[in-house]
């Protein structure tokens, strides 16, 4: 199953989003991490590795952690040679990811048309687009379902509902207005603002890894579940 994570802006925890689904995975699958952003956010932060000049031939890297098993997750750094792949160099890239693992989640640049978004896009079995309580971020989840609609691509979408402050009419608002537009896209498990959450890429760890009790692990380590199941995955109840 390949899980890739998009959005049209920046800032809105795909990368720690990316890395918080993929801890959770981690405990019960073999795991890849493929960082398809040329500035490598998930790579150099989330996971305390350096860019990779040459990515798309790079052996990944097999990171090791005492609440996981030995090779259950794996990382495919990203670097600046992303920016100039073709399509069919990213397609092959990703379809080494998946042979390497039962479960591959994808982290892309924030953009909607680069190839490495459009590639990440048309190889997911479920695309999940992290969405902060702003309007803007609405926006932006929108703009990614016109061009998964341009691609005529049919992979089920889930909006994750990130950094959420649940006592704000804001976030409020905004999630009145995602469930009146786009009925059942919403995953059910909002992951709250946490500064375990924060403190995670300074720990070169997954937050669900790092502090699995904390209110953003929890809320991924659930969330995946709706997420799995989407694509067509039954997560035992408990494995993660």
């Amino acid at each position: 199953m390949i899980i890739s994570l998009c959005s049209a802006k920046g800032g809105v925890s795909r990368s720690t989003g990316s890395l918080g689904l993929a801890g959770a995975l981690a405990r019960a699958f073999r795991t890849a991490v493929v960082d398809l952003d040329a500035d490598a956010y998930s790579t150099e932060m989330g996971l305390a590795q350096s860019p990779c000049d040459d990515p798309l031939n790079a052996p990944p890297i097999t990171f090791t952690h005492p609440r996981i098993r030995e090779g259950n997750l794996i990382l495919f750094r990203g670097g600046d040679a992303l920016d100039r792949a073709s399509d069919t160099e990213i397609a092959s890239h990703i379809e080494r990811a998946r042979c390497a693992a039962d479960i591959v989640v994808i982290d892309t640049p924030p953009d909607r048309r680069r190839p490495t978004v459009t590639m990440a896009m048309a190889a997911a079995d479920v695309v999940v687009i992290p969405v902060l309580p702003e309007f803007q971020a609405v926006s932006g989840l929108e703009r990614i379902l016109c061009t998964m609609a341009e691609m005529r691509l049919n992979a089920p979408v889930r909006a994750l509902l990130s950094r959420w402050e649940a006592q704000t009419r804001l976030a409020r608002d905004v999630q009145l207005e995602l469930l009146a537009q786009h009925p059942g896209l919403v995953v059910p498990i909002a992951v709250p603002r946490d500064q375990r959450a924060a403190e995670a890429p300074a720990a070169g760890v997954p937050v669900t890894l790092l502090a699995p009790r904390s209110r953003a692990a929890t809320a991924y380590s659930t969330a995946v579940y709706d997420i799995a199941a989407s694509a067509g995955l039954r997560i035992p109840k408990g494995a993660i």
